[in-house]
């Protein structure tokens, strides 16, 4: 599939882990610590 290629977080474990977590727990009041 061709956004595989533009999705370097699959490889990126630490950055799988951000946008797992931001995708849980979305932060659009701008006050996470």
């Amino acid at each position: 599939m061709p956004w595989e290629v533009e999705a370097p977080h699959c490889r990126n474990p630490i950055l799988a882990q951000l946008i797992s977590h931001a995708l849980s727990h979305p932060v659009d009041q701008g006050s996470n610590p």
